[in-house]
């Protein structure tokens, strides 16, 4: 009897049923914000890169190139693919609104 055909068939399945609910939580975790059509953008760059200054587990985690950084009037937002937000939810996908009262110039 020969293990690796059933092992490989798990590992896939696996795979697949991983990468499915990453994106699942991903999608539920970019809710937050709004459709990009209705709001006025002041400034966007779709591949940025960035990294996480704080400790824990994602403590110096690295995003190059899949970070979407949008300044609206009132609102900076920095999101990116499901696949990634899924896994780093506090670090990948944030909606942060200005403090001031003055709109952005």
């Amino acid at each position: 009897m020969e293990l690796h055909p059933i092992f490989y068939t798990v590992w896939v399945v696996a795979m697949i049923v991983s990468f499915t609910l990453l994106y699942r939580k991903g999608k539920s975790a970019l809710r937050v914000f709004p459709d990009i059509k209705i709001v006025n953008i002041r400034f966007r760059e779709k591949r940025a890169s960035g990294r996480v200054l704080e400790s824990g587990f994602f403590g110096g985690a690295k995003a190059e190139n899949i970070l979407d950084v949008i300044i609206t009037d009132d609102e900076l937002w920095i999101k990116s693919h499901p696949i990634f937000a899924g896994v780093g939810i506090d670090c990948f996908s944030n909606k942060i609104k200005s403090n001031h009262g003055s709109k952005t110039d």
